[in-house]
């Protein structure tokens, strides 16, 4: 497929490679619930599941398919970082902070482990471990003055700094001036991790619906009711796990104005021969690079998977595809001349400053959400944080439970990003 064009019209190689959801057949009957969840993607999946495991019952919603959101879209990374560095809420908001939110991310990356092994979900989860690789002498610089202040302040002895032959021999690109080895980062398939969770709900009676958008939400007297195209649904507890498509429907403006979404986008190539298969990440790592727009890949299914972000109008196009294939290239041009299978994107939802939140809309509405593309693991562990506070259990979730702050002239969101992403093009360029 040489120009792309047609790539995001195909399914995804997650898709292509995953085993059944079961299936969720349209609500078609008013009903009555303990907890309505709304969004069948890893927050509503996480929260549905621990809430069954309490003895409540769940009912779970979702605009479209199970996973088929974010969740069943992403690069399927599991991860301990957030968007915004620890150093800098050690700065503005004070030690003891930044060392609950280290260990609720630790916390976090465990829970899905937790998840995976008690349901027994088959999605190909290993800890393959990760580079972190500077793109620029500059960027090399503030990565290792970050290092260190994990090290010195942190205690953290598993981050390792590697030089450039060393990350040339792990990665198979000359791209990188060095970087940080990190062995706690792991994978998933994504998509089947997300169906994973929804059959074993399925199994347990939960009881889920597909192609049923949630249009309004009122709140009563002791509960709240919810409106979708055709039913009605009373419940005592709602909770919005909707992250980057919360706009959707705009069943909520207040917290779709306070996100600013945007597609980030993969592709992936044909099957790789063995002799480029073992120059390409030989040893498993997940590669993420300290760009501005990130850029990220893993091999899996004898293929590399390359993503980035950026500001595109809608879906992520055939041009999307071609600038990533672009930078794909420049980091392997071993793979100029191997085709490209798969392209799909899914939207992420970033928040004001750069951390994902839960909170409440009055006393029975409940949300979680704007994971700023670093979600796999957050967001189940804030759809289990959800439970908890529904099942009234004490924890300490720190900033994540902190105001959402609203965006300023979000009406303005689109061409605001769009210059930003022009304006970060540059600077990965040239500084």
């Amino acid at each position: 497929m040489s120009d792309l064009s047609g790539l995001s019209k195909g399914p995804s190689l997650w898709e292509a490679t995953s085993f059944p959801a079961p299936e969720c057949e349209a609500l078609n009957r008013d009903v009555k619930t303990d907890v309505a969840i709304i969004g069948a993607g890893y927050t509503g999946l996480s929260a549905a599941h621990f809430l069954a495991k309490a003895g409540i019952e769940p009912l779970v919603l979702d605009a479209n398919a199970i996973g088929w959101g974010c969740s069943g879209r992403n690069g399927g990374f599991i991860s301990t970082r957030f968007r915004t560095s620890f150093a800098s809420l050690a700065s503005s908001h004070g030690r003891a902070v930044s060392d609950r939110m280290r260990q609720i991310a630790l916390e976090a990356v465990e829970n899905v482990r937790e998840i995976i092994e008690e349901l027994d979900i088959a999605c190909d989860y290993h800890s393959y471990g990760a580079i972190f690789a500077a793109h620029n002498d500059k960027a090399m610089a503030s990565l290792r003055a970050a290092t260190q202040w994990v090290r010195d302040e942190l205690g953290e002895r598993d981050i390792e700094e590697i030089d450039r032959d060393t990350v040339i021999a792990l990665t198979g690109s000359t791209s990188f001036v060095g970087g940080n080895l990190m062995p706690k980062v792991g994978a998933v398939h994504p998509l089947n991790f997300a169906r994973g969770m929804a059959r074993s709900l399925h199994a347990r009676g939960v009881p889920m619906f597909g192609n049923s958008p949630v249009l309004s939400i009122t709140q009563k007297a002791g509960g709240v009711e919810l409106r979708t195209p055709r039913q009605l649904i009373w419940a005592r507890h709602v909770i919005i796990g909707t992250d980057g498509y919360t706009s959707l429907t705009n069943f909520v403006p207040s917290l779709a104005k306070s996100l600013v979404t945007f597609p980030s986008a993969l592709i992936a190539t044909a099957k790789l021969d063995p002799g480029l298969l073992s120059s390409v990440l030989p040893q498993g790592h997940i590669l993420s690079d300290t760009r501005r727009l990130l850029r990220y890949g893993r091999v899996y299914d004898g293929r590399l998977l390359f993503g980035g972000r950026g500001a595109f109008d809608g879906d992520a196009s055939g041009s999307a595809y071609r600038r990533l294939r672009s930078e794909m290239v420049k980091a392997y041009p071993q793979l100029a001349s191997v085709p490209i299978d798969y392209g799909w994107s899914g939207f992420v939802a970033m928040t004001l400053d750069g951390l994902p939140r839960m909170g409440q809309l009055g006393d029975h509405v409940h949300y979680a959400l704007g994971y700023n593309g670093t979600g796999l693991a957050m967001s189940n562990m804030l759809g289990r944080f959800t439970a908890e506070k529904i099942l009234r259990k004490t924890i300490d979730t720190s900033l994540l439970s902190s105001p959402l702050p609203r965006v300023p002239f979000h009406s303005l969101r689109v061409p605001v990003v769009r210059a930003a992403t022009r304006w970060y093009q540059f600077l990965d360029q040239f500084a």
